[in-house]
């Protein structure tokens, strides 16, 4: 298992989990989803980090990512360090909660409850109630106001920059460091910037210093997605996304199904 930010592509297990995405049938319909990794990175940037408070340095992929929920493509960020998924890889997903929903106990496979939950219980990080709500905060403001950003939205240069991709890996990073270190900067803490990276400080620092004005924030639709554990500690990643509503969800089901049966119909009339 590797981590978010060195996501792999396997092709054959990508076209398996997609083709038998229509197969999967979660326990629970209002919380648990089929959730794959796609593979795109074609809004990712090769930045410069330490996970070790800067004793040590690599260069690893930070931006958005796709993410397939019941078939239905979603933007998605990681949200630790620790744990990891491969392209075409994917689990039984609870979207229950929101980012900011109150902190839950691990109960078999999943936390009842947000973010706050893995911040808690030791999952990536260890921190108090108070701190881990307000973390859950800025992730989740960071995720509704940005997960979904395009080029026009850094149009006007907001940031530092106008680029896309490097507003996206800048957005990775600021929220890395909010999870992991409270959104401490790109030069303190356990996770950090390397030198080669500098020029992505700036807009990095845009979002710290925009996260940091909500931290009392509370979100509706900045979603938290967890992946199924064994124990604390053995989590497949999480993610922070804007998951559709369940209404999508059986729009998009329905709109499958119908091109499907069309299809069926169309191949037996050419037989006939």
């Amino acid at each position: 298992m590797i981590s978010c930010k060195y996501v792999k592509l396997s092709a054959a297990l990508a076209a398996t989990a997609i083709l038998g995405l229509s197969n999967v049938s979660p326990a629970n319909a209002q919380a648990l989803r089929s959730f794959i990794l796609v593979n795109d990175t074609s809004e990712t940037s090769s930045i410069n980090i330490s996970e070790d408070s800067g004793a040590t340095f690599a260069n690893v992929t930070a931006g958005r990512y796709k993410g397939s929920i019941n078939g239905v493509i979603v933007n998605v960020l990681c949200n630790d360090l620790k744990h990891g998924i491969s392209f075409g890889s994917g689990y039984t997903a609870n979207v229950q909660y929101n980012i900011t929903s109150p902190s839950g106990s691990l109960v078999s496979s999943y936390y009842q409850g947000g973010l706050a939950s893995a911040l808690t219980n030791g999952d990536f990080t260890t921190v108090s109630a108070a701190e881990a709500n307000k973390r859950a905060s800025e992730n989740a403001w960071i995720t509704d106001n940005f997960i979904n950003s395009n080029a026009a939205t850094y149009a006007s240069n907001i940031t530092g920059s106008t680029d896309l991709n490097t507003n996206l890996a800048a957005l990775q990073f600021a929220m890395w460091d909010i999870d992991q270190d409270g959104g401490d900067g790109t030069a303190a803490g356990t996770v950090r910037l390397g030198a080669s990276s500098a020029a992505y400080a700036t807009e990095i620092n845009y979002f710290l210093t925009q996260a940091a004005l909500h931290t009392t924030y509370t979100s509706n639709t900045a979603y938290f997605i967890q992946g199924p554990s064994t124990a604390i500690g053995t989590h497949q990643q999480f993610f922070s996304a804007v998951v559709p509503e369940p209404s999508t969800y059986a729009m998009m089901f329905g709109m499958t199904m119908a091109g499907a049966l069309f299809l069926r119909k169309r191949i037996r009339t050419r037989r006939k």
